[in-house]
């Protein structure tokens, strides 16, 4: 029978446009003249068919994007792809805190050893969890003292043990459990249930280094999302043999759950000693969870670049990237590109998610891994972030007949506008400018109702000033200073401010503050009613096209919180940042302006990142560690505090 229309459009993917083409296919055939298509059974069939082609095209779309990392959606698929470019994804890993143990040993001449995995205990909503020692720790006396004093350290996770027994050449080994603290895993081998001979094995990143006979394991991720330990074939890493015992040590862990905690209950002995005390000296931190599907598909090509080596000033950043899932924002940089240059050297910036700065111990332990990958030999030298904090004042007009939200409701959206601003304009090494007509443009677009906004800022700097000596404070602005001589019988003072502080001037202490006379130089004043009295008027310097304050031996006798606040009027309200300063928000002040009804909704000032966040263990300077020694060493710069 001969068609009058042989040809079937498979242009369209959707369900509506696959029934249309099949339709208007049938209604072309001679067979099928005069049905009609809508309302005879037929009309079910041609259902059925464009619902298996579109069953059809969906899952062939789906399998193909599971292909490829870019594309896949599902776990197992995501990790498979990974594994092709030697990736294993990071686990979750426990939080770690710091604790001063003080023991009282009846010998004062014993040393005392605290045991692997002594139980501490913390409680987050009504529920309980381990921490535990990762090592064994062992402390004498301190001095002539007879107490045992000792810093250790205390992981979140509950420690298991598996052992599997070596049969066939096809069992797998699996850890079951999904938490597992990849960090904490000490795997050996027993020869046999009656040779107790046991040999640790090392986990092996990559096949460098691993011969026939290398007590080495590898580790991957099953579509389970547990662990499957894989050792060596013969030829690659030694083999294991039919009664042979592999024994697992690891943690199960929460995550980023316990981060911050700060209280614990001790154990009842300590070393088989009950006469002691714990004090917590760092609070809980480092605690991330497994890594997602999204990180995986942004570390996985990444680690793939770097080979396992470290090289370039990339190199760097994607190794600590992946290794220390705390780290929020990085920077790297080579000596030739510091200021002054310094060759064969690597500087490193980094800003933990939970802090300022990267305490002393953390900077160690990235220190330690890194000495892993570089292969070239580059004196690897960490350097503390610093920070310029933006103070913005706005004043934003709307119109309460545009809006259902009362004035209290829109000034909370435009707050939450000003965090997301921060968090994603600001707050990383990689955005190194800031730029007022794109901030007001964020204000504006927060409601319909908002007609525009008028903003300003000021740049601050925070310094921990010394109580005990007196020292020359450089805060580098990094931005050149608006000029304005002062007016006092105006009111029209410099462009400086500052936080309060003690200070002392002819055996009398007064509380005090910085401003600048137009002239170049920094004094400290009192408030005597609206009148300042200037108890120095040669305090400091103020350059103002170098946006550089200094402060000549500087002593204050106190000073309110963990610093104080140095404010000055840009040049620019484009602020830029320098080589490793971060930039955020210090003090946002939100002021509403209804046009509708003239009513004025007063000033409130917004907690951002930059007012949130604590000032961490290096606020008292820059310190400087090598990868090239064992040991830290520490320099303070000029600008104290950081600056």
């Amino acid at each position: 029978m001969a068609l009058s229309n042989n040809v079937l459009n498979v242009t369209g993917l959707d369900f509506t446009t696959i029934r249309t083409n099949l339709e208007s296919y049938i209604s072309t055939q001679t067979d099928f003249t005069d049905y009609d298509f809508e309302g005879s059974t037929i009309s079910n069939l041609l259902d059925l068919l464009a619902y298996n082609t579109y069953y059809n095209a969906i899952y062939t779309n789906m399998a193909s994007n599971e292909m490829f990392l870019d594309s896949a959606q599902v776990r197992a698929n995501v990790v498979s792809r990974a594994k092709m470019l030697g990736y294993t994804p990071t686990s979750a890993r426990g939080a770690t805190a710091t604790v001063q143990v003080n023991v009282t040993p009846p010998n004062p001449t014993d040393n005392i050893t605290i045991p692997k995995n002594t139980a501490f205990q913390a409680t987050v909503d009504g529920i309980g969890y381990n921490f535990v020692t990762p090592q064994a720790y062992t402390i004498g006396k301190v001095g002539v003292s007879t107490v045992h004093s000792a810093n250790i350290s205390i992981t979140e996770g509950e420690p298991l043990t598996h052992r599997f027994s070596v049969g066939t050449a096809n069992t797998r080994y699996i850890l079951p459990n999904e938490n597992v603290d990849l960090t904490s895993l000490v795997v050996s081998v027993q020869t046999s249930a009656s040779n107790t001979t046991v040999i640790t094995h090392t986990k092996a990143d990559d096949i460098i280094g691993v011969f026939a006979n290398s007590t080495v394991y590898f580790c991957q991720e099953t579509e389970e999302q547990e662990y499957e330990l894989i050792f060596g074939n013969g030829v690659i890493g030694k083999a294991l043999t039919t009664g042979n015992i592999i024994v697992a040590d690891y943690r199960v862990c929460a995550g980023e759950l316990l981060n911050g905690t700060t209280v614990f209950t001790k154990p009842t002995n300590l070393g088989g000693y009950t006469d002691f005390t714990v004090t917590v000296t760092r609070a809980a931190i480092s605690g991330v969870n497994k890594e997602s599907i999204d990180g995986i598909k942004f570390n996985a090509p990444k680690n793939y670049q770097t080979q396992n080596r470290a090289v370039s000033t990339s190199d760097y950043e994607r190794i600590i990237v992946r290794d220390f899932p705390d780290i929020k924002s990085l920077r790297v940089w080579g000596g030739e590109n510091n200021s002054p240059p310094t060759y064969g050297k690597i500087y490193i910036a980094a800003k933990p998610s939970t802090s300022l700065y990267l305490s002393a111990q953390r900077k160690t332990e990235i220190g330690d891994q890194l000495r892993k990958y570089n292969v070239i030999g580059f004196e690897t030298v960490f350097v503390d972030a610093t920070y310029l904090y933006i103070n913005p004042t706005i004043e934003v007009r709307w119109n309460s007949d545009d809006t259902v939200l009362t004035g209290q409701q829109l000034r909370a959206s435009v707050a939450t506008t000003i965090t997301n601003f921060e968090a994603s304009n600001l707050g990383q090494f990689n955005n190194t400018r800031f730029r007022i007509s794109k901030f007001q443009r964020f204000i504006d677009d927060t409601n319909a109702s908002i007609f525009g906004n008028q903003s300003s800022i000021r740049i601050e700097k925070r310094f921990t000033p010394l109580l005990d000596r007196p020292y020359t404070y450089t805060l580098n602005f990094n931005n050149a200073f608006d000029l304005r001589h002062p007016h006092p019988m105006d009111g029209i003072y410099g462009i400086v401010s500052s936080s309060s502080f003690g200070y002392e001037s002819e055996g009398t202490t007064y509380t005090a503050f910085f401003d600048d006379d137009g002239e170049g130089d920094i004094q400290i004043y009192y408030s005597q009613g609206s009148e300042r009295i200037y108890l120095n008027k040669k305090a400091g310097r103020i350059s103002y096209d170098e946006g550089l304050i200094t402060l000549d031996r500087f002593l204050p006798i106190s000073y309110n919180g963990s610093f104080i606040r140095v404010a000055v009027n840009p040049r620019k309200t484009d602020i830029r940042a320098s080589t490793n300063e971060l930039m955020l928000f210090g003090e946002a002040n939100i002021t509403m302006v209804d046009e509708t009804t003239s009513s004025i909704l007063g000033s409130t000032a917004i907690t951002t990142e930059g007012t949130g966040l604590s000032t961490g263990a290096s606020e008292t300077g820059v310190t400087v560690f090598s990868t090239s020694t064992s040991s830290a060493g520490s320099s303070t710069s000029s600008g104290g505090g950081g600056y």
